[in-house]
Parts: structure tokens; sequence; C-alpha cells
């Protein structure tokens, strides 16, 4: 008996982090999130109190949850959709530069992982605003407000505003 298994390339969230180009860091969803999110948010730190913020910063769950469960069940789609022979062709014919399944996985890892950290910066904002001082609230808060529209932006302009 012959070993039929397809030897993958490793994936995980800091190895799609790791690979991102720089170019797709900077550009309009990037712009964007820091014009209106960080604007936003030193607008709203300059005129609200910390509990308004901490009451804001719940609202974000709200909006943050559901579009995590979008995009793991695009994930969990898109991997239904891959068939034995599309994962082993580009091994079995060996294609120059192709990275196989990894270049599919990547986008959605990064993704999956920058929602999660939005939402656990979220939560941690939220349990220590009122504890921290306030440079540290203050930062914390313009960051929260920079990831919200830039997960915002991901998700509705996955190719950026083209």
């Amino acid at each position: 008996m012959g070993d039929d298994t397809v030897k993958l390339d490793r994936v995980g969230l800091w190895r799609s982090i790791r690979r991102t180009r720089r170019r797709d860091l900077v550009g309009p969803t990037t712009g964007g999130a820091l014009l209106l999110g960080v604007g936003g948010g030193a607008t709203l730190l300059a005129r609200t109190e910390v509990p308004d913020r901490v009451e804001v910063a719940a609202d974000c769950l709200f909006v943050l949850a559901p579009l995590l469960g979008l995009l793991f069940a695009a994930f969990a789609m898109v991997m239904a959709l891959f068939t034995d022979n599309f994962v082993r062709w580009p091994h079995d014919n060996e294609v120059e530069g192709y990275r196989g399944v990894t270049s599919i996985l990547e986008p959605f890892l990064a993704a999956i992982g920058l929602q999660v950290g939005t939402i656990l910066l979220c939560i941690g904002y939220r349990a220590s605003a009122s504890l921290v001082a306030h440079w540290v609230e203050g930062t914390a808060w313009l960051l929260l407000c920079f990831l919200l529209v830039f997960v915002l932006f991901s998700q509705l302009f996955p190719n950026g505003l083209e």
C-alpha cells in the first residue's frame, strides 16, 4: 500500500500575516480606517466620557460578532468546495510557483485573526477602560476605532475600493 497523502504547506494566522504584501496594507481600506476610525474616535474621545465610550464598545460587539460568523461561513463553504483532485493536482503535476490551497486559505485566516483580535480588544476595553490611566484608555479607544472601521471595510470591500 502506497502513501496517498499530500503534504500541504503549513497555514496559520501569523504565517498569513507575514506573507501579506505591504502594498495590500496601504490602500483605500487603510486610509478610510485612518480617516473615519481614528478621526471619529478622536472626536468621540474629546467629546465623551469613559462610560459613554464603553457603551459604544458594547455596541461594536453586536456588529463584529455577526461579521465573524459570516466569515466563518464563507470559510466553511470554500473548504467544502475543495475536492481531492483539486488539492492533489498541483502536487502531482509539480506546478512551479503554485502554493496550492495555502494561497486560498491565507486571506481567510488573516481576516479571521483580525476580527477575533478586534473582538478581544473590544471586550478588554469594556472591562478595563475605567481602571487604567487616561492615556492608555485613549490609545486603546483609538486603536479599537481604527480596527473596527478596518474590519468593516475589509469585509465590505475585500479587493479594496477599486
